[in-house]
């Protein structure tokens, strides 16, 4: 199953709603990326925010800050795009919940990885925006951003290395707890026919739809496409 698809008109993702012969809830997915056309991002949220819970990604730690200045340093206004907003909660009448690592468990985890790690992602994070910014275009940011399984998912990552450390902090760990709010979730409606968006990045949703179609039979019933970017 695709969640994102880089092609020769651009890049998009992939919106899967399911369902569940058990339970009475529908769930959505919003596969998100760092850098999109602002109206990604606002008919993401828009639909995201009809629902009537959304689980929500977001570290608000100055470590994950600094992780992702490389998106912040490429420059990408000058191409039409913008790096993903923050979700305006004053925007919807839904239950919002950060499904997501608290600063303090990210951070605990971060200096649980080998120091040369650390060092080494922490100074080539912003060097990396900042050279790709130079050559930067609509169709090198697409590049290798196909999305469909477990497999690939590392793609999704900013860095290119060898160290395996940051994989389970920004995936593994990451995944864990995203599932943990989605069966907390499920289990307290239960009985009752709430619709639940689940806004994370794409490279997580592999394992949030194994959680889905494991523990709670959940089936896709609908998909459709939303353009990220065009490739002009």
């Amino acid at each position: 199953m695709q969640f994102l698809e880089s092609s020769v008109i651009g890049l998009r993702a992939a919106r899967h709603r399911l369902t569940s012969p058990d339970h009475a809830a529908e769930v959505t997915l919003f596969p998100m990326v760092h850098v999109g056309e602002p109206a990604f991002f606002q008919q993401v949220y828009a639909e995201a925010g009809a629902h009537d819970i959304v689980l929500l990604e977001g570290v608000t730690s100055k470590t994950a800050s600094n992780l992702t200045r490389a998106y912040r340093w490429m420059r990408v206004g000058r191409l039409g795009l913008v790096v993903q907003p923050a979700f305006d909660t004053a925007e919807t009448t839904a239950e919002v919940i950060r499904a997501d690592l608290s600063a303090e468990e990210f951070d605990a985890l971060w200096q649980a990885i080998p120091v040369l790690e650390r060092r080494l992602l922490a100074g080539l994070a912003p060097i990396f925006g900042v050279l790709r910014g130079l050559i930067l275009s609509r169709r090198s940011l697409a590049r290798n951003m196909n999305q469909e399984d477990l497999t690939t998912r590392d793609d999704l990552l900013i860095w290119g290395t060898p160290f395996t450390g940051h994989r389970r902090v920004l995936l593994e760990a990451r995944d864990a707890r995203l599932c943990a709010w989605v069966e907390s979730v499920l289990q307290r409606s239960a009985k009752r026919p709430l619709r639940v968006a689940i806004v994370y990045g794409a490279a997580h949703m592999p394992q949030v739809l194994h959680c889905l179609r494991q523990g709670w039979r959940y089936v896709v019933v609908d998909s459709d496409w939303m353009t990220v970017f065009s490739e002009r």
